[in-house]
């Protein structure tokens, strides 16, 4: 039998609540490793998928019940859209 801390119960009572738990990171060779991505906290974010032209990327958020998408026009603060969904979401696909 495994415990669990005080650590993972505070974590998932910010995740029911629709508390920032996470961000989205992204790696590149020129940056040398993981960098946060602006304006992408969120509630248990835990699926990621890039438009085929890399200026957007959709972020699901299980906690709050939506669906993020992160616009990439210039650098600063990425432009944020939410779309609250029925359910939790769970990894992400784009497709045509």
């Amino acid at each position: 039998i495994t415990s669990v801390g005080p650590s993972a119960i505070w974590t998932m009572l910010k995740i029911s609540f629709g508390g920032n738990t996470g961000s989205v990171l992204r790696w590149t060779p020129e940056q040398d490793g993981f960098i946060q991505i602006s304006n992408s906290e969120g509630s248990a974010p835990n699926g990621v998928a890039a438009t085929p032209d890399g200026r957007s990327i959709y972020v699901a958020e299980w906690g709050a019940r939506k669906v993020v998408r992160l616009r990439f026009e210039k650098p600063g603060p990425r432009v944020r859209r939410e779309l609250p969904i029925k359910g939790s979401p769970h990894n992400l696909t784009c497709t045509p």
